[in-house]
């Protein structure tokens, strides 16, 4: 891969920290890009993603809310899904790590993808 894992935390680089807060918060926007690039499928999996990642932030802005307004909403343990979702994200991401490095050869495995992923 081109950007290591860690150079957005060791560079001052302005353009890699843009690219990098866009791939945090639109991850599933790139993750289509790649994927059609590559013709390995595209927009099913886009939408999984974005659905997996926005149901992920959604329950976590429920449970904080629950925490503070206790009497409002009635969301005891909602976090707990929220983290269902969340792995969900994960697990496509590290498919879609696993088919990239099997198109271009790259050595690796995908309990690393997974890990590099959950980060």
């Amino acid at each position: 891969f081109a950007v290591a894992l860690v150079d957005p935390f060791s560079m001052l680089s302005p353009k890699l920290w843009c690219l990098y807060l866009k791939n945090l918060f639109l991850s599933p926007v790139t993750l289509y890009g790649v994927l059609k690039k590559h013709k390995l499928g595209g927009a099913a999996v886009a939408v999984m993603a974005g659905v997996a990642m926005f149901g992920w932030l959604a329950l976590i802005v429920c449970e904080i809310v629950y925490l503070c307004y206790p009497d409002l909403v009635k969301l005891d343990g909602i976090y707990a899904v929220a983290w269902v979702f969340y792995l969900a994200l994960v697990a496509i991401i590290t498919a879609t790590r696993v088919q990239i490095r099997n198109f271009y050869g790259i050595h690796g495995n995908p309990i690393e993808d997974f890990f590099a992923t959950l980060l």
